[in-house]
């Protein structure tokens, strides 16, 4: 098959989340199954720098590279790539399917008309994007784009039950759903390095436990709350440590900053800034626990599963759910509640043998269910029976 993925942000822009690695991942999978695959893009990279050239290839992949009217507008998410629809009129031929990627993006106003007036497939992931947390500008667009191109897809990707919910709210079919994980490249995590690495690095001492959040600090995110349920274990408990990775986004990380001065805990709160690539994975291996209070629906996040594959517990809210968790007693899910997180927080914490099979356990999830293979060989059969 030959596959055109669209989406605002590509490889190697990991500032923009877990969707820009998630689609080249599922990219790598295809690959390797023997499929062609091109990605039409942006040229978004970091709040400051834009991609420099509009073309590339990695491992086999085409990637084009479309030059935004603005890059502070494209940091802010407002995508508005130069040439894009000519582009995509001139070659969408070329391809036996398309996978759209986001909600509300100037691309996918244009991919999906275009797509259909062509008579070409094309398959939707929303990687949690599609619910409106307000109205106005978005329901507007919605009525003209949102909603046709949900209902027009061949195929509509979710990562958990909710997710499928969440696309019948806008008029989805059931035979369109389709449950498709996000996929881990456990390639990434097999030269893992040497336990104790990022301790050293950052100076944390040998006794201390590690809470671990790494994401975007936003205030969907939750990190306000996690500050304050660490402040309250601290008065039990003096080592351990919270660790948060991630850039700012929406200027969160000074309220953040602020929660930490009031509660004078500075000493016990390590702000790395953001960690990509291999950079991050010493976190993850030294953290006793993860844990991602977001307190709205984006379903499974990267770094839950990241964090997973290397044996380290999770605590997230049922709102950033993990498939087959508790089942598996990898970790927990748990409301946006303080008092929640610091139950399950202070459990994992005091019980070390506990820690270790929840550790364990993770790793065994990820192993099977989320590895890249499994997860592009279903993506693959979505693809083949959409077109």
């Amino acid at each position: 098959m030959k596959i055109l993925q669209i989406i605002p942000y590509y490889n190697p822009a990991w500032a923009f989340g877990g969707p820009p690695r998630v689609m080249f991942d599922y990219a790598l999978g295809l690959r390797k199954l023997g499929h062609d695959v091109s990605v039409f893009t942006t040229d978004a990279f970091q709040a400051k720098k834009r991609m420099t050239s509009n073309r590339s290839q990695i491992n086999g992949i085409k990637i084009y590279y479309f030059r935004n009217v603005s890059n502070k507008l494209a940091w802010k998410r407002r995508f508005l790539p130069m040439g894009f629809r000519s582009a995509l009129n001139q070659h969408i031929n070329k391809f036996d399917i398309l996978h759209l990627v986001d909600t509300r993006t100037y691309l996918n106003a244009i991919a999906w008309k275009i797509a259909k007036k062509v008579n070409i497939p094309y398959v939707v992931s929303v990687f949690g994007s599609l619910p409106r947390r307000k109205e106005g500008v978005k329901t507007i667009f919605d009525a003209l784009h949102t909603r046709p191109m949900i209902q027009n897809a061949a195929a509509l990707l979710a990562q958990t039950d909710h997710e499928k919910r969440v696309y019948q709210e806008f008029g989805a079919r059931d035979e369109q759903l389709e449950l498709v994980l996000l996929p881990i490249n456990m390639l990434d995590f097999q030269n893992f390095p040497k336990r104790n690495f990022f301790r050293k690095k950052y100076n944390i001492d040998l006794n201390e436990k590690i809470i671990l959040f790494l994401g975007r600090i936003h205030k969907y995110k939750g990190v306000g709350l996690l500050v304050k349920a660490f402040n309250n274990l601290l008065k039990k408990n003096k080592n351990i440590k919270l660790v948060i990775v991630g850039r700012d986004d929406g200027g969160h990380l000074q309220e953040v900053i602020n929660l930490v001065n009031k509660f004078k805990i500075k000493d016990k709160v390590l702000l790395t800034g953001p960690l990509y690539n291999k950079n991050r994975i010493p976190a993850y291996i030294d953290a006793d626990i993860f844990c991602l209070p977001a307190c709205n629906f984006e379903e499974t996040a990267t770094a839950s599963l990241e964090a997973a594959a290397c044996c380290t517990p999770i605590i997230v809210t049922k709102q950033a759910s993990v498939p087959w968790l508790e089942q598996y007693k990898a970790g927990f899910h748990v409301d946006y509640d303080q008092q929640q997180f610091e139950e399950k927080i202070n459990f994992l914490i005091n019980n070390d043998s506990q820690r270790l099979r929840y550790g364990q356990n993770a790793a065994r999830l990820i192993r099977e269910k989320f590895t890249i293979n499994n997860v592009c060989k279903k993506l693959e059969k979505i693809y083949e029976k959409c077109i």
